[in-house]
Order: structure tokens, then sequence, then C-alpha cells
């Protein structure tokens, strides 16, 4: 049995769609007792959101950059393996903290609960009608048990900064990670390959083979930890730490039955 990971935003998601031989592909894939999951920077709310929409078949959702871990039952609901949470202070020292108050939005994640703190009208999130309650910056400073924290930049520049900022403040109990435009904070330690790893060791589940693919920054833990792929739309830093290059996830899978 071979287990494949994808990420989603840029990897399974292109283009604004998730295509039809993808979702194929998957489908053959677990057809011949092989696994699939997502392993996203997402919580579970906005995977869920594109996973019922788009008709997406998975066995497992690695959310929150290898914090959050689902494993889905036969009836169809899921079962939560693992919920990894920051510290109880990191919702307020974070949001205090002046490169916070550079992002367009705040999405503070509990397990199935999601909460925003809107700060620019132009956020991709504004208006998609999501999952997303909407709370003011003093009730998010109060919150605690939360497996992310996620900031939104304008540019990657600047998402690249706060990085290194926060890094700097937060970097000995949290772990700071960059997706393009987008930035996630999560408990020490915490990414994509960890994410695989713990939820083969929660499971038991025999597999033989590790497949993952990504596009950015936050999936490099888990291509290099499993000699993974990208897409084409990759940037080139991030092609050369992967083995090599596939069209989608679905025609990795396809390969590598």
């Amino acid at each position: 049995m071979k287990l494949a990971a994808s990420d989603y935003d840029g990897t399974l998601f292109r283009h604004n769609k998730v295509t039809e031989e993808d979702l194929r592909a998957i489908r053959l894939w677990r057809e011949a007792g092989n696994l699939f999951g997502l392993a996203t920077g997402r919580d579970l709310n906005l995977s869920l959101v594109e996973i019922e929409s788009r008709n997406i078949e998975f066995d497992f959702i690695i959310c929150n950059t290898g914090a959050s871990i689902y494993s889905r039952e036969e009836s169809g609901g899921l079962t939560t393996l693992q919920l990894l949470e920051l510290p109880g202070r990191a919702a307020r020292e974070v949001l205090r903290h002046p490169v916070a108050g550079e992002s367009n939005y705040w999405v503070l994640c509990q397990g199935p609960k999601s909460w925003i703190v809107n700060r620019a009208s132009d956020s991709w999130l504004t208006g998609l009608g999501l999952p997303l309650t909407p709370i003011t910056k003093e009730e998010g400073e109060r919150l605690t048990g939360l497996q992310q924290i996620s900031l939104e930049y304008n540019t990657p520049e600047e998402a690249a900064r706060a990085v290194e900022l926060l890094s700097q403040d937060f970097g000995s109990d949290m772990t700071v990670h960059l997706s393009g435009f987008c930035v996630d904070l999560t408990a020490k330690g915490t990414n994509k390959a960890e994410g695989i790893l713990a939820l083969l060791k929660i499971t038991g589940w025999p597999v033989d083979d590790i497949l993952v693919i990504g596009d950015t920054e936050n999936d490099l833990s888990m291509i290099r930890r499993f000699g993974g792929y990208v897409v084409p739309s990759a940037r080139d830093d991030i092609k050369q730490a992967a083995r090599g290059v596939y069209e989608s996830p679905g025609h990795m899978m396809l390969d590598n039955m």
C-alpha cells in the first residue's frame, strides 16, 4: 500500500479548479488499495469546503501545516488524530506584534472552529462566505487552545519579512511558516513532514512508499523528507529540492501505481 499526500493551493487546486483528470487519478489510486489525502496550511473548515464542493475523495487531511490531523471513517465522518496547540499566550502576543498589524487578516484556528479578524477589504477571504466567525481583535487576543494563527500580506516579500521578524521573537516556542503571501504560526517543530509521520504512527497504516507533491515553501519539509515532487509552477529553488516535476498530483499517482 502506498500513500500520496498533496498540497492543495497551487498543487491540486491550480488555475482556480481541480481537474477531472486529477479527480479520476485519485479515484483509481484509491481503488488500487492506496491512500490519498491533503497536506495543507488550510484549517479543517477551509479544507472541507473545497473537498465537498469539488467531490475530492480522500483518506486523511493534514491541516494547519501539520498541527491538525484527521482520518476519514468508513461512514464518511472524520476522526481527530492530532491537535497540537500553540502556547496559551500565543494569540495575545502575536496579534500585538507590529508585523501582525500589517497583515490583511488574522485567522485563528482551533480544531473545527475558525475565527477571523478582517483588517483589509481586499483580502481574498473577504466575501467568500466561508465558515469563519468574525470577531474583534480583543476577542481574538483572548483565545487559547489554537492550532494555528494565519496572516496574509500584499506581496511575497512582505510575507518573507514577517517570517523573519516573527521567527526572531517567537521562534523559540513556535514555528513560523512561509507560503507565498501567507504566514502561519504553529507549535514548535510542526511541519507537513512531521504531520505525515505522526499520521502513520497513530494509524499504524502499513505503508510501503510515500509520495508527496507541492509547490511552495511550506511544502519543503515533506519534499525533502520523502524525496517528493513539485508541479511546474513551483519556483526554481523549490524545484531544486525535489526529486522531479509532475504536471499534477494525478500524473504523479498514475505514474507510480
